[in-house]
């Protein structure tokens, strides 16, 4: 397997460019070396919680749903408010069983996010159709940073080499 690296532009480590931007200047170096892939993976170093065979899923689903755009969700039941300008607004069924309540999805886009080529170029991370695969292990959702408490952190991976033995 042959891999090459991509340098990365002074304007890329400015957190304002944004990531749709990063994607874009990568797949357009990507293109000027004279491949054009179908589609762009977006892994984020971060999230290292996947499961297996998720790339796959990804793939298949894309092909076979004929999907612009495929990333994993955290399928979420609890009551979510937003502030608009009037103030809280309720987001969702309220306090419905769970059982007819229409669960929310959390974009897990650092989990592995599958986009068509098209949309990347355009500056876009997510086209206009979308799938999303759900997962119910809050073990996905983790992020490895500042923002993430270390005991959680020390408790994931002491499952995940646990489930490994």
């Amino acid at each position: 397997m042959n891999v090459e690296f991509i340098d990365r532009e002074k304007k890329i480590y400015d957190p304002d460019y944004g990531l749709e931007n990063i994607l874009k200047s990568s797949l357009i170096e990507i293109e000027d070396r004279g491949d054009f892939p179908d589609l762009v993976l977006y892994n984020n170093y971060l999230v290292p919680f996947r499961p297996p065979n998720l790339t796959d899923k990804l793939i298949k689903d894309a092909q076979f749903k004929g999907l612009d755009t495929v990333f994993p969700g955290y399928v979420d039941y609890a009551n979510y408010w937003k502030l608009e300008d009037s103030g809280f607004i309720q987001v969702g069924d309220s306090v419905l069983p769970r059982s007819i309540k229409n669960p929310f999805y959390k974009a897990l886009y650092g989990g592995s996010c599958l986009t068509l080529s098209s949309f990347i170029r355009k500056g876009q991370l997510i086209g206009d159709k979308v799938g999303i695969i759900p997962f119910s292990n809050f073990l996905y959702t983790l992020r490895v940073d500042d923002e993430t408490p270390e005991k959680l952190i020390e408790l994931a991976l002491k499952e995940v080499s646990f489930k490994n033995v």
